[in-house]
């Protein structure tokens, strides 16, 4: 068992090193090395082996682009890990996904895995959030006969306006120097209903506001009911709100997960900030 595990760690540093592999190759080799894990009964490290998955499969903490700077934090869960969270490049500007699919064990990273180059196929062809979340609709919907819903809130930004759709997932918040503000769910999530339409919703977003999306996970040591997990995280949104991007991902993560013991469920904490010159040339650039 160990050597499998001690083959899966050596195999994961080589594709962390190999910069110049398309991001799919190995992501696709690193699941076929867990799934070997997994058969091979290395149940033990199955929390780290799922980390070192959603390492590949996630982008890095610090994300630096000219539209948004980008902060996350992410716990691999004991139980459940279905957390999803990816900045993909659009010929729009950058597009930002956080959800939740659900899932145990092996499975559950291979749906995800599934889920993504679906999706990333998707964002190529079509940008317009109500569009790729009707195309993910119908292809969730055909794979698991709507047993499988996946909560998601895509985001974009053009000019000082940020586009979002919020398909079931928890509400995120809008952070200013003047107000905080939850931006409420627009849609049932996807894959549950066949003919589901989405709805996109246009708030105000100039440069240097914030953006704070995060999963279920991050406040479960802490309550189980939902309406009382977004006022936990609220209440340290407003506590840390005077720091920077990153200390404020961070300190939500943490203090939201008092103790020593592992979270059951994964959990993830995104905070993007609007970058301010990539703001100001899109608004000049308008008509």
């Amino acid at each position: 068992m160990w050597a499998r595990i001690a083959i899966f760690t050596v195999t994961a540093l080589i594709l962390a090193m190999a910069s110049r592999s398309p991001k799919g190759l190995m992501v696709k080799v690193a699941s076929d090395a867990l799934q070997e894990a997994y058969d091979k009964g290395a149940k033990a490290k199955e929390v780290d082996l799922t980390a070192q998955f959603h390492e590949l499969l996630m982008p890095p903490t610090i994300v630096d682009l000219p539209e948004i700077w980008s902060s996350s934090k992410h716990g691999a869960g004991s139980e459940t890990g279905g957390d999803y969270f990816h900045i993909f490049e659009t010929a729009r500007g950058p597009l930002a996904v956080v959800g939740d699919f659900g899932g145990r064990g092996f499975q559950a990273l291979n749906d995800l895995k599934q889920l993504h180059q679906h999706l990333a196929k998707i964002v190529i062809y079509d940008p317009s959030l109500p569009n790729i979340l009707s195309a993910l609709n119908a292809h969730i919907y055909e794979s698991y006969q709507g047993k499988r819903p996946f909560t998601c809130i895509m985001v974009e930004w053009l000019g000082d306006e940020m586009r979002y759709a919020n398909a079931g997932h928890l509400p995120a918040i809008r952070l200013n120097k003047q107000e905080r503000i939850r931006l409420q769910v627009s849609s049932g999530a996807v894959g549950l209903d066949p003919s589901a339409t989405f709805i996109e919703e246009i708030v105000p977003f100039p440069a240097r506001d914030l953006l704070i999306m995060y999963t279920d996970g991050v406040f479960a040591k802490l309550t189980n009911d939902r309406n009382r997990g977004v006022e936990e995280i609220e209440s340290f949104v407003d506590k840390f709100s005077g720091g920077e991007v990153n200390t404020l991902c961070h300190r939500i993560f943490d203090c939201a997960q008092p103790g020593m013991e592992p979270n059951k469920d994964d959990s993830t904490v995104v905070v993007i900030r609007r970058q301010p010159t990539s703001a100001s040339a899109a608004s000049e650039g308008k008509p």
